[in-house]
């Protein structure tokens, strides 16, 4: 986005702004080893609320997850001025 405005018919001032949009994802496929001896065991939950999370087996799941944003990049302000002679 750009605008010009002439503060007076010698004087003009621009400003520039850049708005860029990011976005990435992830996904991880997340496996559990239990090194303990039982009853003490980890596993994964077979009914999970969380689309995000996608059951394999007790002790494997895969993990996704993806974001986008857009925001305020660079600003640029710019005067010029007409000689005054």
């Amino acid at each position: 986005m750009v605008a010009t405005y002439g503060l007076s018919d010698k004087l003009d001032v621009s400003l520039a702004l850049h708005c860029p949009e990011r976005a990435c994802g992830m996904t991880s496929n997340a496996t559990i080893f239990n090194f303990e001896p039982p009853p003490v065991n980890h596993t994964f939950a077979v009914v999970t609320d969380n689309p995000r999370e996608t059951y394999i087996s007790p002790f494997n799941a895969i993990l996704t997850n993806s974001d986008s944003a857009t925001g305020i990049g660079d600003l640029r302000l710019r005067g010029k001025l007409r000689g005054l002679a």
